[in-house]
């Protein structure tokens, strides 16, 4: 348990970010560890003391900001920079 926390530490102190992805692509094994140990890559996260959201560089959002950012694109969508990181994406996908 103490050496998977420390691992989880060592990679979260050297690149910032511990999203599951990319530590299940990249080490296998410990994702597999850290996830059977602690029930779920989460608890792993937690159980090294360390914040899940931030440690996955996740950004929770409220109905209110993702609302107010839809309204944005709805009035921009003809833009190329009209606001979200997904806007532009989003404008190439569904092109009229």
């Amino acid at each position: 348990d103490l050496m998977v926390l420390g691992e989880l530490r060592a990679l979260a102190k050297i690149h910032g970010a511990l999203q599951p992805r990319r530590v299940h692509r990249h080490d296998k094994r410990l994702y597999a560890a850290a996830a059977s140990l602690f029930g779920s890559w989460q608890a792993a996260v937690q159980a090294a003391g360390l914040d899940y959201d931030a440690a996955r560089l996740l950004q929770r959002r409220t109905g209110t900001s993702v609302a107010h950012d839809l309204r944005a694109w709805i009035r921009n969508r003809d833009r190329e920079d009209c606001g979200p990181p997904w806007c532009g994406r989003a404008r190439r996908r569904y092109r009229r």
